[in-house]
């Protein structure tokens, strides 16, 4: 691949002001409201969250707005070992260094290894940190072909620019910590979840896992098996949860759905009050291809669970599943 012109290292620059703004103001990190009303960035998880120098890390998002999961957002990834402070970018070097390629960096998911030991400044407690960064379109660029091809990379690059400059692209950021310790945190995990409707009969859900192979098809599969609640109903939702802390305050709960109410509570009993029921022909999704986001009566619901750790060692993990709305 040649170098790459001015262009791009202007880009970089705007990404690294970007990245530092958001540093400073709401993440993926927040709890911002429960209830989805446009596109927001929703989790990235880090497996494993705590890593030995040189371990493979796998790095996958949720992004979802007030229709459901967006499964066909255009994204890129930077890893850590990808080097851009300042905007001085010397991408060549950069993609060498850190064994990846374009396409890789713009895959739903990207494995990469955490730094050597030689390359990290460890504290008093054998810990070091470094950041992955993701860039989420809110949908896919419009410049041509294939951006692997060396001709091709400064398309992809003014893309993603102007997807950010016109606030069609969302960033998160997330900590890896590297770790010289034998015992390293993982990510929390959700054993269990069940429905219970007003009447107090227990339903079984579904699960989508944010580690799930297949994970088009489990979706669907998870809405296919939709538990039906009356519109206006008060449903309790119990999550049963595995971390490596045996104290019930490490974990905190963040419930999210495209509608119904949460009462402002974040817990592992959670109560919702399921949205009015919406006549098909009262909203108009036909500019939607898939039944998931077509219908106004499927409501998936997500948990994200993350870990409180130790200083930044914070683990993190998703689930998905689905309610139909009844007259």
């Amino acid at each position: 691949m040649q170098k790459q012109n001015g262009n791009i290292m202007a880009v970089f620059a705007a990404f690294t002001v970007l990245i530092m703004s958001s540093a400073c103001g709401p993440t993926f990190e927040d709890d911002s409201a429960s209830i989805l009303m446009k596109p927001e960035l929703l989790s990235i998880v880090l497996e494993p969250p705590e890593a030995e120098p040189g371990q493979s890390v796998r790095a996958s998002f949720l992004m979802a707005d007030e229709r459901g999961v967006m499964e066909n957002v255009f994204n890129f990834w930077l890893p850590a070992s990808f080097e851009y402070g300042n905007g001085e970018l010397d991408i060549e070097a950069a993609l060498e260094e850190s064994g990846l390629d374009i396409a890789q960096m713009i895959a739903p998911s990207i494995e990469f290894k955490a730094a050597a030991e030689d390359r990290l400044e460890f504290n008093s407690d054998g810990l070091a940190a470094e950041t992955v960064t993701l860039i989420a379109g809110l949908e896919a660029p419009e410049g041509e072909g294939d951006y692997g091809a060396e001709e091709g990379t400064d398309g992809l690059f003014a893309d993603l620019d102007r997807a950010i400059q016109e606030g069609r692209a969302e960033t998160g950021v997330r900590t890896l910590i590297v770790s010289r310790n034998e015992e390293r945190n993982r990510n929390p995990q959700v054993k269990s979840l069940r429905l219970i409707d007003a009447a107090g009969a227990e339903h079984e859900v579904t699960l989508l896992r944010h580690d799930d192979e297949s994970q088009y098809e489990k979706r669907r599969a998870a809405a296919a098996a939709a538990v039906s609640v009356k519109a206006g109903e008060k449903i309790t939702l119990t999550v049963e949860c595995e971390d490596d802390s045996d104290d019930p305050l490490a974990l905190r709960y963040r419930w999210i759905s495209t509608g119904g109410d949460f009462g402002g509570l974040t817990a592992a009993e959670q109560p919702w009050t399921a949205p009015d029921y919406v006549e098909p022909t009262a909203e108009d999704r036909s500019d939607e291809s898939d039944e998931l986001r077509r219908d106004p009566n499927l409501r998936p619901i997500w948990l994200v669970l993350r870990d409180n750790g130790e200083s930044d060692r914070l683990g993190q993990s998703w689930v998905e599943f689905y309610v139909r709305i009844e007259k």
